[in-house]
């Protein structure tokens, strides 16, 4: 995630899923409201082959 201070950008946070690996694909699909982010991995097998997750991701806004 990235901070905005007038025409700056600065790298605040990287965004990584518990437990992912490569072949999961997270980022695939990415989904932004507000201080929700929610990330698609659809390579995901943890519940089964190709069942694929989501991974949702909240920010404390400064």
């Amino acid at each position: 995630t990235y901070d905005r201070t007038g025409t700056n950008w600065s790298e605040r946070s990287i965004l990584t899923g518990t437990g992912t690996t490569s072949n999961d694909r997270l980022g695939t699909s990415v989904s932004i409201s507000d201080n929700v982010a929610v990330s698609g991995a659809p390579g995901n097998t943890e519940k089964g082959k190709e069942t694929g997750s989501i991974h949702v991701f909240t920010a404390q806004l400064r």
